[in-house]
């Protein structure tokens, strides 16, 4: 699938020198920061979940006596 994306003048020019400086191409560049990104939405995502619904929460000392760690 191909995206047209169309920057400010400033990412322009920060993504042309860091290309350069990196020998990277922008489009790998812009792939790996889409990639990132989209890890991070779901990691929030997943993570509010969690938060929502928590399910079962142990005590120290609960996984401590399942683990017989108490000794």
């Amino acid at each position: 699938m191909t995206y047209h994306l169309k920057f400010p003048k400033q990412i322009q020019n920060r993504l042309s020198f860091l290309a350069r400086e990196t020998g990277c191409k922008e489009d790998e560049i812009i792939q790996t920061a889409v990639l990132k990104h989209l890890e991070d939405l779901e990691d929030i995502r997943d993570a509010t979940e969690v938060l929502k619904n928590p399910g079962k929460q142990w005590t120290l000392e609960e996984v401590e006596q399942g683990l017989d760690l108490e000794n």
